[in-house]
């Protein structure tokens, strides 16, 4: 159950920036708040 809960939060977190590599120089401040927004 451990390697589940720890897959799910590392795929996420690796998707997110691997999806927008080349946003990540434009939209610095954009992952930013918008990961502050889902985490109220």
């Amino acid at each position: 159950m451990n390697r589940d809960i720890r897959k799910d939060p590392v795929k996420f977190r690796v998707a997110i920036p691997a999806a927008d590599p080349p946003d990540n120089i434009t939209h610095v401040h954009t992952p930013v708040p918008l990961v502050r927004r889902d985490m109220p």
